[in-house]
């Protein structure tokens, strides 16, 4: 998607899904996003098994101006999110308990967390990755193989995107 173009969703009734389409802003409405954009600290909420790769992504998100919660444990996961409103959901694929893909139709099927963004994030390839965002419904992914130091822009190129 273009930087002058955003997503539009509704809701026609409760559980209900939309779907999404392309829209061109111009004139004032995309000045308005720019600038909404350029002011914004993303708020990400992260789950990833591995407690040396959470506090690792989130540290790094966290020095770039991102404001990060994390977890390692499902049930946390939940609180945080109850008690907080992320931007965007930035889940590992591969956890015990469930997998981040389980985790995104979840929270895809369950009405207050369902227009949320959700991307995935994994050391799998990215055909893979992309493969299994499209099986969930995932709004992005994001490959651990393409290093850490790409990590806090690409996470902003897809935010800005999807949230708005």
């Amino acid at each position: 998607m273009r930087a002058d173009t955003c997503r539009v969703s509704g809701e026609v009734s409760r559980g209900s899904r939309a779907t999404h389409a392309p829209v061109r802003l111009t004139g004032w409405v995309l000045d308005e996003k720019l600038r909404f954009m350029e002011s914004r600290s993303w708020k990400v909420l992260l789950i990833d098994d591995s407690e040396i790769s959470v506090e690792l992504v989130a540290s790094i998100l966290n020095r770039k101006g991102f404001d990060v919660r994390f977890t390692t444990r499902l049930d946390e996961f939940d609180t945080l999110l109850v008690d907080w409103s992320p931007d965007v959901i930035l889940t590992d694929v591969d956890m015990p308990g469930v997998t981040g893909v389980e985790l995104c139709q979840r929270l895809k099927n369950y009405y207050d967390t369902s227009g949320i963004p959700i991307v995935l994030l994994s050391s799998l390839p990215a055909e893979t990755l992309a493969e299994l965002a499209r099986t969930c419904e995932a709004d992005g992914y994001l490959s651990k193989l393409n290093g850490s130091e790409t990590l806090p822009e690409e996470l902003d190129a897809l935010c800005a995107n999807l949230v708005w």
